[in-house]
């Protein structure tokens, strides 16, 4: 087993942008990782009088490993003794790969609940053709999370109803651990089993009543889009969660690269959410139906292929069943029929 912590600090606050200018008095030197929004919302309430803030606007999406080397130089031209990356999910990645590959603390401010990636040391990013290049971790956690409820409340509802699908998974996905045959008994697994479990309670109860306006509920699932996702994630322990949702996510999303600009990342992971449900079965009385309605009715997400845009004709499934079995070594005869249960 892997056990670690994605972050050293974890701050979630309506003044965690002033929280951080107070940790990082007395640095001289900062880069800044920041799209033009992002930077817009950030800036102002951001203050290091005695500091040189050095601004490395980043607008592109699907980051790849030759943008974060180019960041990563730039910074270490600058001299600067840290990185502040502030933005969505791509941009924390970005972030992250310029502090892997600089060596540089690193300092995240997300601006959308949409994902856990400010809170994971793993890196998503793509090849030149949009393809995920494979797993990557920080060498040591992130330096501080500093989530600003002021910047999340006022973002789109559906980046944090997205968030809420992205997070889901992690209960699907820890029960197909009871595909693979050959999984032992671990303690640590089990532990992250019961807090996948909880995460999901803890959803179906506060998305009903984040999404009629209660504030004090959508601070609670910014927490548990950032943190408990995240903790959940910290063991690595692969052995017993087959990611078959994220997997589902990376298959369609290198087959129909449109899929990604029309879509957030947790809006398909939520699909490929049903995908597991319907293979495992209910998982101590939460059923595929009750996701469905949650995704469906509340959060307002995709809950079939279709209505992702991919095409449902037998041999694309066939295709898709093709690709998803030979990344989780399950067989395409188990995969194709759940697969048509969600097109």
């Amino acid at each position: 087993m892997n056990l670690s912590s994605g972050f050293l600090k974890y701050v979630q606050s309506e003044n965690a942008i002033e929280q951080l200018s107070s940790d990082l008095y007395g640095v001289h030197d900062v880069a800044l990782i920041s799209g033009n929004k992002a930077y817009a919302a950030f800036s102002p309430r951001f203050q290091l009088p005695d500091a040189k803030v050095h601004l490395l606007y980043w607008n592109r999406c699907a980051g790849t490993w030759a943008q974060g080397q180019e960041l990563a130089e730039k910074v270490l031209s600058h001299n600067c003794s840290c990185i502040i990356g502030v933005g969505g999910g791509e941009m924390m990645d970005i972030a992250k790969a310029a502090a892997s590959l600089s060596g540089k603390p690193l300092y995240l401010v997300p601006t959308a609940a949409a994902t856990c990636s400010c809170c994971t040391t793993l890196i998503a990013l793509y090849d030149e053709k949009g393809r995920r290049s494979g797993k990557a971790y920080l060498p040591c956690p992130i330096a501080g999370v500093y989530a600003d409820e002021r910047i999340l409340l006022s973002a789109p509802k559906r980046y944090l109803c997205s968030g809420v699908a992205d997070g889901l998974a992690k209960l699907s996905e820890a029960n197909s651990a009871i595909l693979y045959g050959t999984n032992p008994e671990e303690p640590l697994w089990n532990a992250q089993f019961s807090q996948a479990l909880h995460l999901a309670k803890s959803y179906i109860k506060e998305v009903p009543r984040a999404l009629s306006g209660n504030t004090d509920a959508q601070k609670s699932l910014i927490y548990s889009n950032f943190y408990l996702v995240s903790q959940i994630s910290a063991d690595r322990c692969e052995r017993k969660i087959a990611e078959l949702a994220h997997v589902l996510h990376n298959v369609l999303t290198q087959m129909f690269p449109e899929v990604k600009r029309s879509h957030l990342h947790g809006e398909i992971v939520g699909v490929g959410v049903l995908m597991e449900l319907e293979m495992t079965g209910a998982v101590y009385g939460i059923s595929r139906k009750t996701i469905q309605s949650l995704l469906q009715n509340a959060l307002h997400c995709p809950t079939t292929l279709r209505e992702l845009g991919i095409p449902t004709d037998d041999l694309t499934i066939a295709r898709i069943s093709a690709s998803v079995a030979e990344k989780t070594k399950l067989s395409p005869t188990r995969i194709a029929p759940v697969l048509k249960s969600i097109r």
